[in-house]
């Protein structure tokens, strides 16, 4: 059985709402896959607005919060996987990325520590996937538009579930702590974000 909601991870009672729903037809969640993100053309301090800032920190950090903290009763039932898509950002700071995008992306793998040590006792474990660039709808919100030929490089979303579900499919006693995916031009240094 499947189900689907619409929910705004910034708006923490509709996260909620989603978390009960869930309880209610499942009684347990098994793994949680935070992929949510957002970014703004406007990337650097002197050009973004607080108003920018402030959501793409709601989006990217606080709402990954509410969902972890949401669901973490679930998780908790049957030592659940948390996964949370973060970016190569969190370690390799870029002007591409943006201030705002990369600040909360680094803060997600601190979040990911914080999580293991304190669930961990209680059978969650959690892994924060950083890929580096991703075709994806979020690469048209560059402020310069990305070439087909670039874009053909880039990892596929696939690719990222791939290593999700390598992930959540490993047995409680082993704890993958943070994965780093590259897309081969990318690491090679044929592409720079």
């Amino acid at each position: 059985m499947a189900l689907t909601f619409a929910a705004d991870i910034t708006d923490r009672p509709q996260v909620d709402a989603v978390a009960a729903s869930v309880r209610d037809a499942f009684g347990a969640v098994d793994i949680l896959v935070n992929a949510a993100g957002t970014n703004t053309c406007e990337r650097t301090l002197d050009t973004m607005s607080p108003e920018q800032w402030e959501r793409v920190i709601a989006v990217n950090l606080t709402g990954v919060f509410h969902c972890v903290q949401a669901f973490l009763p679930l998780l908790r039932q049957r030592g659940g996987v948390i996964a949370t898509i973060v970016s190569t950002t969190a370690i390799l700071v870029s002007p591409g990325g943006g201030s705002h995008y990369c600040a909360a992306k680094r803060a997600l793998v601190s979040l990911n520590e914080s999580i293991n040590m304190e669930q961990g006792r209680h059978g969650v474990r959690a892994c924060a996937i950083l890929p580096g660039e991703v075709d994806t709808p979020l690469i048209d919100k560059r402020p310069t538009p990305t070439s087909p030929e670039r874009r053909a490089t880039m990892l596929r979303p696939g690719d990222v579930a791939e290593v999700v579900h390598f992930v959540a499919t490993r047995p409680p006693r082993v704890a993958i702590s943070d994965v780093v995916i590259w897309p081969s031009a990318q690491v090679a240094g044929i592409h720079r974000v």
